[in-house]
């Protein structure tokens, strides 16, 4: 019995190298998708610069924050948004898989764009 079991198991193991190629015989992952991530990173790191600064000048301007505060708080939201791709990946990797969080992801941006605009169109 114990023999069957390891032959049948050893039937449905593959090789590290032949896991990398689908069922098209092409190469997953690798170089191919270097520039893809290098673009999404350099992305998210011009959206966190000038969200964080712009920040910055609307604590200084319109709440009339002193400096140090409004550097401090400008500080605080650029390490947590630093943070949010980390806690994304382990969420993704760990419970639901790449598709539903990007899904969830884009859904919670397009609903805090549009209560922006609604608020900011409200108060003109």
């Amino acid at each position: 019995m114990e023999l069957e079991m390891e032959s049948s198991l050893g039937s449905q193991l593959k090789p590290v190298d032949q896991e990398v190629h689908d069922r098209s015989g092409r190469k997953k992952g690798g170089w191919i998708t270097l520039p893809f991530i290098a673009g999404s990173m350099l992305g998210l790191g011009l959206a966190i610069n000038g969200t964080t600064s712009n920040l910055l000048v609307y604590l200084l301007k319109e709440y009339n924050v002193e400096s140090i505060d409004a550097a401090q708080i400008a500080n605080i939201v650029r390490g947590s948004l630093n943070l949010v791709p980390v806690a994304g990946a382990v969420v993704s990797d760990s419970y639901f898989g790449c598709f539903p969080v990007i899904l969830a992801a884009t859904a919670i941006n397009v609903l805090l764009v549009g209560i922006m605009a609604a608020r900011k169109a409200l108060l003109w």
